[in-house]
């Protein structure tokens, strides 16, 4: 059976109602997401990354069954919500990119500084800092940087477009490091935050991103906010762990975008447009689901390939683009802007060069699955 007709995702579309009203408040206040985390489902989904002991409903709570949950079910799982509305699993407070770059590089009691705020009745958001004003995703250009002083190590940060730090009671930021000529992951906890300047940034859609800018001048860093302090290991650095949470979390963008496009194309059949204009929007996005899975297995089994995923991405961002513009071909104008609920999904829509990098990154990456192609 496909991950993506697995019985539990029928009690997700179940909570639609539940996702579109929340998606709608954090239009005007972006931490308006407590009820999805009250209702069990949704937190177990949101706990499903963090490790023993500190999850309260491990493997989901049993709510997928016994088996543990594999990376193709955690796709299954975003691609339903999105399908409702993505801002909703861009809200929560899950570990992904910060939890994952934790666990690759920290060490023992930095991974329980991180994890323990899980035990926490609601835990705060965490943000991974990597994009940057004036370089955007060329991490290594970046002007971030960790300086050696008279006074100790101290950090000057400068990012641009980070989900969730307005929120966040954890961070990572990622800086050059001037004594290593390396770079490192600098840890962010309650007090380092208080420190930071931070600015919410204006944006049209996916509100739950909740992006914002971050700004900082010769903060101090103590040695053991440097993750990975005190292990040896090698050459996985900062940029390691960086690149590590990258290849974990690419498919995401292209699957929130597959998911977005269905959901326009079942708001449009409710609209009652005619069916022979929809139906081929549903085969491909029965095909993109295909093409989902068999990443996904790839991940699971350890053989995946960046370029392969970053064709998806952009083949799936540009089928979401194809979708809206079918809004606007085809749905009368008064239609369209008595339904606030089309609107945002289509403002929603327009917002994915936001999140993991640009196109034109994966444009060159996926380059490589066509030359691949062509030899």
């Amino acid at each position: 059976m496909s991950v993506f007709n697995h019985p539990t995702l029928d009690a997700l579309d179940a909570l639609g109602p539940l996702f579109r009203d929340v998606g709608h408040r954090m239009e005007s206040d972006p931490s308006d997401w407590a009820p999805l985390w009250d209702h069990e489902l949704l937190r177990a989904i949101t706990l499903m990354e963090v490790p023993e002991p500190w999850n309260p409903l491990p493997n989901c709570g049993g709510f997928f069954g016994p088996d543990p949950m594999v990376y193709g079910l955690q796709i299954a799982v975003a691609e339903r919500i999105a399908r409702h509305d993505a801002g909703c699993i861009l809200a929560l407070p899950t570990p992904t990119m910060s939890g994952f770059a934790v666990r690759v590089l920290g060490n023992a009691q930095q991974v329980e500084t991180y994890f323990s705020r899980y035990t926490a009745p609601k835990p705060g958001r965490s943000f991974f800092a990597i994009t940057e004003p004036s370089v955007g995703s060329d991490a290594t250009a970046g002007r971030s940087v960790l300086r050696d002083t008279p006074r100790g190590r101290r950090l000057d940060v400068e990012k641009k477009f980070i989900g969730g730090a307005a929120q966040a009671d954890f961070g990572l930021i990622f800086a050059r490091d001037e004594r290593s000529n390396s770079h490192k992951m600098v840890m962010a906890d309650a007090d380092f935050i208080a420190g930071l300047q931070i600015e919410r940034l204006r944006h049209h859609g996916l509100a739950g991103a909740d992006l914002t800018q971050i700004t900082a001048q010769d903060i101090d860093v103590p040695d053991e906010l440097v993750l990975g302090h005190g292990l040896q290991r090698g050459l996985r650095d900062g940029f390691y762990a960086m690149n590590s949470v990258f290849e974990r979390y690419r498919p995401v963008v292209a699957t929130l975008a597959i998911g977005g496009a269905r959901g326009l194309i079942d708001c449009m059949a409710e609209l009652g447009l005619n069916d022979s204009l929809l139906e081929p929007l549903r085969i491909r996005h029965m095909v993109f689901l295909g093409r989902l899975e068999q990443i996904a297995m790839s991940y699971d089994r350890g053989t995946q390939k960046v370029h392969e995923t970053s064709c998806l991405k952009l083949d799936a961002v540009s089928f979401l683009d194809e979708v809206v513009a079918t809004v606007f071909r085809h749905i009368p104008s008064q239609d369209i802007f008595a339904h606030p609920d089309l609107l945002k999904r289509c403002r929603d829509a327009k917002s994915y060069e936001y999140m993991e990098g640009t196109s034109n990154i994966h444009l060159l990456q996926a380059f490589r699955s066509y030359v691949a192609a062509s030899a």
